[in-house]
């Protein structure tokens, strides 16, 4: 079946996770060793937070903007770990945000802050790391171990700036496999004529690790296209499909 007629078939599938793979600079890549090697084995509070947190200031912003921020954001007295943002007064939190974004700060800078903030209550409220798996990821300890259930649950919760795309961008990027459906995937899929459910089954028959590919195309996107609207022809050549 041709790419124009259809969904793309596994080989067109694989040809282009190979292209974008090899144009974003393979393992040299900076993100890849990160993927590859040091994502979290162990499910913690604490890695969930950092990962949460990151979740919630990312989404519709640049990478590279939300470091800074965050790097000023530590320089100002916001705590690294969950604990101490738990025990933060909503005027100590108010405070800070008006010392980092400025008075007024703006409704979204606020609200992206008191989601952090409401996180780390969250997380405050178990006693051990025991009580928060078993709240959270059905007891799981082991990262590589989440699966689609547990993204499910998480979407369950209702935590603030956490739906469907996040929950699987927090999975995928606390050691688990998770495919994120941002504005870059969302645009993939459309291209490829699948579904989310559709493209996992066959990154699975391929072999291909669903975090790895969500990873290149992002990195892919970021670098070569820059417009979701634009993305189709990129895939197109690089699947080598009519």
């Amino acid at each position: 079946m041709s790419f124009e007629g259809g969904v793309l078939t596994n080989d067109q599938l694989s040809r282009f996770f190979k292209a974008a793979f090899a144009a974003i600079g393979g393992k040299r890549n900076d993100s890849v060793p990160w993927y590859l090697n040091e994502r979290p084995k162990l499910i913690t509070r604490q890695t969930f937070f950092e990962q949460a947190a990151w979740a919630v200031w990312v989404a519709g912003m640049r990478a590279e903007t939300i470091r800074g921020l965050f790097e000023r954001a530590q320089l100002q007295g916001f705590p690294s770990g969950f604990g101490a943002v738990a025990r933060w007064t909503a005027p100590r939190l108010q405070r800070f945000v008006q010392s980092l974004h400025g008075r007024p700060a703006g409704p979204r800078a606020v609200a992206k802050w008191q989601a952090v903030h409401f996180l780390a209550q969250d997380l405050g409220r178990y006693r051990g790391e025991a009580k928060f798996r078993e709240g959270y990821f059905a007891g799981k300890v082991c990262s590589r171990d989440l699966d689609d259930s547990d993204i499910e649950s998480l979407v369950e919760k209702e935590l603030p700036f956490i739906g469907s795309a996040n929950a699987h961008f927090i999975a995928r990027n606390i050691g688990g496999e998770a495919v994120k459906c941002d504005r870059w995937m969302l645009s993939f899929l459309r291209s490829a004529r699948m579904t989310l459910k559709q493209l996992n089954v066959r990154l699975d028959a391929l072999g291909i690790r669903r975090g790895l590919f969500d990873l290149v195309v992002w990195c892919y996107c970021e670098r070569f296209v820059r417009n979701s609207k634009l993305l189709a022809p990129h895939v197109r050549r690089m699947a080598g499909a009519p």
